[in-house]
Formats: C-alpha cells, sequence, structure tokens
C-alpha cells in the first residue's frame, strides 16, 4: 500500500506535471519548424511525455539524475518504435503521417522539453532541501528577524538549516531548534537523509545515523566518536562480509575500533574475513575447531606471532595442536616446543622457556604439570605466574592458589637467604598446607618478617611458645604482629604468664606509647590489666600513669590504682 501511495504521490506532483508540460510543449512547438501537424506533433509528444513521466514518478523523487535519465531514454525509444509500428494504423483512421524520421525529430524537442523543465524545477521549486549557499545567507537574514518564522519549519529542517550557518559561520544564537522525533527521521525521503549527510548534520538520535549507515553513505568526523554504540547489522557470513560496500567497511571500522567485545561475538571466520578486508578489525579470534577450516592465508598471518615465544606459550593446547599441524602442512617451522603434558618434560625446559611461562602462563593444562612449572618458577626465582599477587590471590574468592612442594626452612639464616620472588611462594605454599604452628618462636619470627615487609600478609604467632626472654629480643617488626594479634584476640591474654605480659607490655611500651593508642586498644589493655591486678602491679610506675591517663578519658572504665614494685 505504501509503494502505492508514494507512486501516487509522485505522479501528481509539481515536478511530475512540469515534466510532462515541458516534453509536451516544446514537442508541440516543432509543428513551427517541421512539415508536420500540431496533432501530429501532440500525439508524439504526449506518449513520450506520459511514459517519461509515470517511470520517473516510479523511480521516485530519490532516484539519482543518472536513472531518471536511462528512464527517459527508455520511455523515448519505446515511443519511437512504437509509433512507428502504429504509424499505418494512425494514417487510416486518423489521417495522421508519421514517418520515423518525423518521429525522433518530435522526440528530439521532447528531449530539449526534458531539459529545460528539469532547469526549471530547480529554480522553481527551491526548498531548504536544495538552497544554494548564497540562498543560505539570505534566509539567514530573513530567520534572525522573524525567529518565529524559523520555529514554524518542520524540526528536521531546522536542524539542516541550522548546520548550513554554522558551515558559513553565520550566528545561530537567536534561533532554538526543536528536537526531530523518532518518526519524523523515518519519514525522510532517501533524497532528503542525502542531503542531510552532505552538509554532515548529525541530529542526537541515533536513528539518523543508521539511515546513514542503510544508505552506505560515508561516516564523517562528527558522528565517529557515536558509530561504536549504535546497533549496527554485522555481517553473519564470510559472503556478507566480501559484499560489504566501501562505505560499510568505513562504518564497521570505526564500530569495532571501540567495540571489541562485540568483535569477539562474531564467527571466527567472519573476523577473519573483516580482518583480511583492509584489517576492518585489528585482531582476530580462533580456536581448534576455526583453524582447521581457515584460510591458508590466515596460517600465514599467524607465521610470525608463531615464532614469539612469549605469544606460543600463551596459547590453549588445543590451538597449539591445530597450529603445528596447519603450519607443517605449509612448510613453517615453529621454533618453539609444544606444552608439556608430563612434568618431566617441564623439568628438561630451556629456564628461557620456562621465563616465558612464568610471563604468560596457559589455561588447560594438566594438575601436575602446572605443579611442575611452579617448581622451576621457585627454583629459578621467578616470580608467581602471570604477575600475580598474594593481595590479588586474597581479594578474588574464586583464585586458586598456586599448588607448590616446598620443604620449610630449618633456621632463620635459610630465611634470610630466600629470593624476594621466592617469599610468596613460601607463603602460599604454607597457606595452603600448613605446619607454621608447629615451627619454634624463632622460625614464626623469621617467616613473618618478610611476608610482612615484602607482603604485607603474616600468620599468627603461636601463643605457646612465647616467652620472657624470646618475646625481649624479638624483631620489633615481630613485636608489631603481636600487638596486633593481642589485641584482635584479646581473650589471648588471659592466658599467658606474668612473665611473658611483662616482656610484652616492655616492648609494647616503647613501639606503641600509651598516648598514641585508641580507643579500641585502650579498653583492651585496661581489659586485661583490670582481670589481672598481679600483671598491672608489676607494671613500672611511668607505665601504669601513661596507661591509666588513657583510661581516665573513658569515665565508665573502673579506676586502676596506681601502684609500682
Amino acid at each position: 500500500m505504501s509503494s502505492i501511495s508514494n507512486y501516487s504521490k509522485n505522479i501528481f506532483s509539481k515536478e511530475s506535471a512540469l515534466n510532462f508540460a515541458g516534453t509536451v510543449g516544446t514537442g508541440l512547438l516543432s509543428a513551427r519548424f517541421l512539415p508536420i501537424s500540431i496533432k501530429e506533433a501532440g500525439v508524439v509528444s504526449a506518449a513520450a511525455g506520459t511514459l517519461s513521466t509515470m517511470g520517473q514518478a516510479l523511480l521516485g523523487k530519490d532516484a539519482s539524475t543518472f536513472k531518471k535519465g536511462l528512464v527517459t531514454i527508455g520511455a523515448f525509444a519505446l515511443t519511437y518504435f512504437g509509433t512507428a509500428a502504429l504509424a499505418p494504423t494512425l494514417a487510416t483512421r486518423f489521417a495522421l503521417t508519421l514517418t520515423p524520421q518525423f518521429i525522433g525529430k518530435i522526440l528530439a524537442f521532447n528531449a530539449l522539453g526534458q531539459v529545460v523543465s528539469f532547469g526549471l524545477a530547480k529554480i522553481l521549486f527551491v526548498t531548504s532541501w536544495n538552497m544554494s549557499d548564497a540562498q543560505i545567507k539570505t534566509l539567514h537574514e530573513t530567520y534572525t528577524k522573524d525567529t518565529e518564522l524559523f520555529t514554524k519549519l518542520p524540526a528536521v529542517e531546522q536542524q539542516l538549516i541550522i548546520q548550513r550557518f554554522k558551515k558559513q559561520e553565520l550566528d545561530v544564537a537567536a534561533l532554538t531548534c526543536e528536537k526531530p522525533s523518532a518518526e519524523d527521521i523515518a519519514a525522510l525521503t532517501e533524497s532528503e537523509v542525502r542531503t542531510l549527510h552532505q552538509h554532515e548534520v548529525a541530529l542526537e538520535d541515533d536513528a539518523l545515523l543508521l539511515r546513514y549507515f542503510e544508505l552506505n553513505l560515508k561516516p564523517f568526523e562528527a558522528i565517529e566518536k557515536r558509530i561504536p554504540r549504535l546497533d549496527l547489522k554485522q555481517p553473519e557470513t564470510v559472503e556478507e562480509v566480501e559484499a560489504l560496500s566501501e562505505e560499510k567497511l568505513a562504518w564497521y571500522k570505526l564500530y569495532f575500533a571501540d567495540n571489541d567485545d562485540a568483535r569477539k561475538k562474531l564467527p571466527h571466520d567472519v573476523q577473519w574475513a573483516l580482518y583480511a578486508k583492509d584489517k576492518v578489525v585489528s585482531t582476530y579470534s580462533f580456536n581448534a575447531d576455526s583453524l582447521k577450516t581457515a584460510p591458508d592465508a590466515q596460517i600465514h598471518d599467524l607465521e610470525n606471532p608463531m615464532k614469539c615465544l612469549s605469544w606460543w606459550v600463551d596459547t590453549y593446547p588445543s590451538t597449539q595442536k591445530a597450529l603445528v599441524e596447519r603450519a607443517k602442512a605449509l612448510g613453517i617451522e615453529i621454533p618453539h616446543p609444544v606444552h608439556p603434558t608430563k612434568p618431566e618434560e617441564v623439568s628438561s625446559l630451556d629456564p628461557k622457556v620456562v621465563e616465558a611461562y612464568n610471563k604468560k602462563f596457559p589455561s588447560g593444562l594438566d594438575k601436575e604439570v602446572v605443579k611442575a612449572f611452579n617448581q622451576r618458577f621457585y627454583e629459578l626465582k621467578l616470580p608467581l605466574p602471570n604477575g600475580q599477587t598474594i593481595a590479588q590471590l586474597y581479594k578474588n574468592k574464586d583464585a586458586t592458589w598456586p599448588q607448590i612442594t616446598l620443604e620449610l626452612p630449618k633456621t632463620p639464616d635459610e630465611v634470610a637467604k630466600l629470593d624476594v620472588n621466592q617469599i610468596p611462594w613460601m607463603y602460599a605454599f604454607i597457606r595452603e598446607n600448613g605446619g607454621f604452628n608447629s615451627l619454634s618462636f624463632e622460625m614464626q619470627s623469621a617467616l613473618n618478617d618478610p611476608f610482612s615487609t615484602h607482603l604485607s600478609r603474616r600468620f599468627w604467632f603461636n601463643f605457646d611458645k612465647l616467652t620472657f626472654e624470646n618475646v625481649s629480643s624479638a624483631s620489633e617488626r615481630t613485636i608489631s604482629i603481636l600487638h596486633d594479634q593481642l589485641h584482635i584476640k584479646s581473650d589471648k591474654w588471659k592466658g599467658l604468664s606474668p612473665a611473658v605480659i611483662g616482656a610484652l607490655d616492655a616492648r609494647f611500651a616503647k613501639q606503641f606509647p600509651a598516648d598514641k593508642l585508641s580507643e579500641e586498644q585502650a579498653r583492651k589493655y585496661h581489659m586485661l590489666f583490670a582481670s589481672k591486678p598481679e600483671c598491672w602491679g608489676a607494671l613500672p610506675k611511668a607505665r601504669q600513669q601513661a596507661l591509666r591517663q588513657q583510661f581516665n578519658k573513658y569515665p565508665e572504665l573502673k579506676e586502676l590504682r596506681v601502684n609500682w614494685r
């Protein structure tokens, strides 16, 4: 129904009327210069005018001048041969003498009429859609003097005119534009959309951009950054990619440049086709299955990456296997070993290869092979794989902690010899396998020092192993950890002997002066000494006074008498 409606609208338009009148009018004029009657000239001209006008109306206003010209030539050819064929009948019934020679000359006049009517249409039917730059300047003066006149224009025309004013650097401050609706944009003819594109009109609504895309109109700078967020129809097959115009490719290049997630959702063969098509996408995905049927050109494109060790070790095992098979068939040599499948194969790998695995460790390897790699990483004093840190492992609840078998150090000297990259491995091993509580206090302290320094982590000390002597000689970092531990686990205070409490408080007094205690710490100290008056009494006078001063800040805390040894 819509096509019939459009045809009816076109056939009865001013342009069609002018086209018909121009064709017939100049045809009738031929009777003054040729030995023919007006009646004879009229028959040929009416036929030519009718056929050409109907044909152009069928094409629609959006058709190019070239297409309209072809239709006119076809209409004139049909008129020529049709009239010539009917000439005997016309001569017998209507006494019309129409020879092919005269028909051709009449049609020449008709062609002149077509050209004249085309020119007149450009002059008589001037609108904001086809104005020259000079006419736009005149229009600017009109609308700035009468802004209400501008507001009466359709919303899309307002946007077009404003854009043309801006391009000529004309002041538009006094003019207010109405925002076109989706219906306004949908109602635009192809010719109008092309005109908006010609003048680089970029509305806020993405619907106009999609119209540009559908009509194969090249993207312009003002809309380039908006293209990645558009809902563009993407090619689904290699054949569709091959059929894409240069304009469509330009759209997709901008779309995928900042929309890699959309690129990843495309079939692998389509990704490659887009990449091969002037790198519309900057990269492409593949897997073992897609490589089996991939074009030879794609395997050759992967030749350099395959020779890069860091790229090669990061490739999934099944994909690596498929690459080896395709490369071998094409005579491409890969200078690196495939992924190990047994732990003993890991042991024989060159250290440089192991270092590459450490930086980009692949997924999909056998668990025992992974464990063997971890062992090599530790031995070669390499960090956790893929740049992992202990902090990141704690943040990710679903993280898989490195699996490794290590022997715990036996002396503080052995701990001191650990490389900075070996410390996270040792921490991970203890966290996963335990054993910290069974160590002596000295060894716990020796391990917690580097754990705290380099990882900002620690394991809680075993309070049963605290003595006056080892607390008195412990490092400041160990004392700091004990201080935190005793305030988090305040119930543990009660199980300590007065000698150990005294040693701890003496160390705490130096590192954590009473006047620096938080409210929570002060309350916990009070709870300890209120429950253990003998420990309170064992404190030096100065320490009692300093702590009491802090306790007095909180009236609800029971007063502890100041007494000293």
